[in-house]
């Protein structure tokens, strides 16, 4: 589905499991579906949903702080305009869902899945990811700013016109992903994989690719 079929979703009413201007604050939820969940200028604070099924919720100009996803299924989902602080997705897949003008903030992950996701607008600022899967995602006009990533994978990612900007990249999994027109800048790629990545016109700014681990049949490099 294109982010426009998107935007068209929420020209139309609203089901029954809806919120529109309201605001969810404590929410414990341990083992339920909340499959199908329509917000709106809402906000949903300090929750925990535990072992759930969150699939194919949409979300526009909504506030998410604070919440902790463990062990769920939040995936084909669609979110535009909306913030994320302090999110925090232990063993969680958020596969086949988009993301546009989003912002995420203090985020901690490990073990979780954001595989096939897109991501157009978006900015990822002051993370903690470890062992996190990102394959087959793309991602357009996107920034990565002060990121910490461990073991963090982007296999047959492509990025048009993406920064990474002072991030921690160790051990990171770049292999077979595309790079259109982005730039790392002041970034540490200790142990990273770029095997067989292929690079247009992307820029390395005080970042030293020689403490990669794989550069094998990387393309576009001027080393």
């Amino acid at each position: 589905m294109t982010l426009a079929d998107h935007q068209q979703l929420y020209q139309q009413d609203l089901p029954s499991q809806s919120l529109f201007q309201q605001k969810i604050t404590g929410l414990h939820a341990v083992g339920g579906d909340l499959s199908g969940w329509q917000m709106l200028e809402s906000g949903l604070e300090q929750a925990t949903i535990m072992d759930c099924q969150f699939n194919h919720c949409r979300a526009k100009k909504c506030q998410f702080d604070t919440l902790h996803l463990v062990q769920s299924q939040i995936s084909s989902c669609s979110y535009i305009n909306s913030r994320f602080e302090k999110l925090n997705s232990d063993s969680s897949s958020h596969a086949g869902s988009n993301f546009a003008s989003c912002q995420f903030e203090n985020t901690k992950s490990e073990l979780s899945d954001f595989g096939l996701c897109g991501f157009q607008d978006c900015q990822w600022e002051n993370s903690k990811l470890s062992e996190v899967s990102f394959h087959g995602s793309v991602w357009y006009d996107c920034v990565f700013k002060n990121e910490n990533y461990n073991f963090v994978r982007f296999p047959s990612s492509v990025f048009y016109n993406v920064v990474f900007d002072g991030c921690t990249l160790k051990k990171a999994i770049f292999r077979k992903a595309r790079f259109y027109e982005c730039r790392f800048k002041e970034c540490d790629v200790t142990d990273s994989v770029f095997h067989n990545a292929e690079f247009y016109k992307t820029t390395f700014v005080s970042t030293d690719l020689s403490e990669a681990a794989n550069l094998e049949g990387a393309k576009g490099l001027a080393l």
